[in-house]
């Protein structure tokens, strides 16, 4: 039967839970990565998740697009990954916030947020069932 079959739904809360806990170690790394920086526990990191159709459908925002650019040339030895992974990213002068536009080999893509004070608007809140996540440092599991 088709429902014996072992299929993850994307709208499961452990898979949303595990898709939050990536963002955070992801968005964490890269924050680093450009600002040299380590997001402190007081920060937080606004992750929201679209699947390969609301991509396709143009559901990331053009704002945040036009934000972003400086996509780096990702290389393992002399092969390109960016057909694997790619991202694109900006940061504050400050190097106290970023932002990443992030693509999975056309499967999913986020947006990710850093910023190493917690006070962003309350719009940025959680909504786990949107593929909305907020989440602080250190506290990923």
């Amino acid at each position: 039967m088709l429902g014996d079959i072992p299929v993850v739904s994307i709208a499961q809360p452990d898979f949303l839970r595990a898709l939050r806990s990536f963002a955070t170690k992801l968005f964490c790394a890269l924050h680093y990565k450009h600002t040299g920086r380590i997001v402190p526990a007081s920060g937080v990191i606004v992750t929201r998740f679209f699947s390969n159709a609301q991509v396709f459908d143009g559901m990331i925002p053009a704002e945040v697009l036009n934000l972003v650019g400086n996509p780096p040339d990702l290389r393992r030895a002399k092969t390109s990954l960016n057909d694997q992974f790619a991202y694109e990213n900006q940061v504050a002068p400050e190097k106290t916030l970023s932002l990443f536009v992030c693509g999975f080999r056309q499967s999913f893509a986020m947006v990710g947020m850093v910023s190493e004070l917690d006070d962003e608007p309350p719009h940025l809140e959680e909504k786990l069932e949107y593929g909305a996540f907020r989440s602080k440092p250190f506290r990923h599991t």
